[in-house]
């Protein structure tokens, strides 16, 4: 599920959430609706081709994920996880999670 939300300054930003309602992915900030419409579309589209998913960890030795499109503008990144299992997982439900918003 992709739920768009609105910002206190008019920004916008979306998450993605798991069947469970858990936050999988937060998009960065936006300045117009339909820019962020744009890219949820976008995403839903190309989640196949055209989207990446770097894996990195925080300075917490915490695990996350940064979803980037083609080119390598980042679109959005992941709660920080416990282990590399866990952000695998949320990797594995956020595809899941998206291919089925189409």
């Amino acid at each position: 599920m992709i739920q768009k939300t609105k910002g206190n300054n008019n920004e916008y930003q979306f998450v993605v959430k798991s069947a469970d309602g858990g936050i999988l992915m937060r998009s960065k900030w936006y300045n117009s609706e339909n820019e962020l419409d744009h890219i949820v579309a976008q995403m839903v589209e190309n989640i196949d081709n055209n989207i990446a998913i770097e894996r990195t960890t925080n300075h917490n030795g915490q695990f996350q994920f940064l979803l980037k499109n083609s080119t390598n503008n980042l679109i959005g990144f992941s709660e920080p996880y416990s282990s590399e299992a866990g952000m695998e997982n949320g990797i594995k439900n956020l595809n899941k999670s998206i291919y089925n918003s189409k």
